[in-house]
């Protein structure tokens, strides 16, 4: 504790830093996204001490201009140093993890999910609407109205191989996008639009971003045969 203490008396811009990214990083994880701000205090910090600390001490100090430059540059070099690693690293992390063709290609993915399980809520919610105005049958003449029920519909839609139910897995595109399933909360469950049966409700689950067990990363939805 002792070393601790001299070690942010001595360098306290690159322990603050350290400190703030060390909980920042796994209470925005683990918590709240709003731990979040504790790993942007480095970049707030390193101006204030760049453009105000620095030269507020340079002043301070006695003697010609190239005694000050080395008296500043021997106290805040070890800090130039390590700051210039750790925002390096944090810079090229950054990019490659959010502004890569990789993060578009996820953000696609988690986009195509949605959009695949608003389509089938859109069309489940149209062929029940179809059948209770009247019309005989529904998923192309496929399926009869007569004696639907939520389970057989669910049975008929996972069946149908016309839009929209023939999506595939945006995750996994050797899958099939709707299964017959209640769960979405495992990894396993990601990309899935779950189609289950209560009593004469259809409930429409989907994982659209891991972790599935975080509820912000699910959709649901219910309609009813009635």
């Amino acid at each position: 504790m002792e070393k601790l203490k001299k070690g942010f008396k001595k360098n306290p811009l690159i322990w603050t830093s350290i400190l703030c990214w060390v909980i920042g990083f796994p209470a925005s994880i683990i918590l709240s996204d709003i731990f979040k701000i504790l790993i942007w205090v480095p970049f707030i910090l390193f101006p204030i001490w760049l453009f105000i600390l620095i030269p507020i001490n340079f002043f301070r100090v006695k003697g010609s201009f190239s005694k000050k430059i080395s008296v500043i540059l021997a106290k805040t070099g070890i800090q130039w140093l390590l700051l210039i690693i750790v925002v390096g690293i944090f810079i090229a992390v950054g990019f490659f993890g959010f502004f890569s063709p990789w993060h578009y290609g996820k953000q696609a993915q988690i986009h195509v999910t949605k959009v695949i399980h608003n389509s089938v809520v859109i069309s489940i919610t149209a062929d029940l609407q179809a059948c209770k105005i009247g019309d005989s049958s529904i998923m192309d003449g496929t399926r009869s109205c007569s004696g639907i029920t939520a389970s057989n519909f669910i049975d008929a839609a996972i069946n149908f191989r016309l839009m929209p139910y023939n999506d595939r897995n945006a995750f996994d595109t050797s899958k099939w996008a709707i299964r017959k399933s209640d769960n979405n909360t495992k990894k396993e469950d990601l990309g899935f639009i779950n189609l289950s049966a209560s009593g004469s409700d259809i409930i429409i689950k989907t994982c659209n971003k891991t972790p599935c067990n975080k509820e912000a990363n699910r959709l649901e939805n219910i309609v009813s045969i009635k």
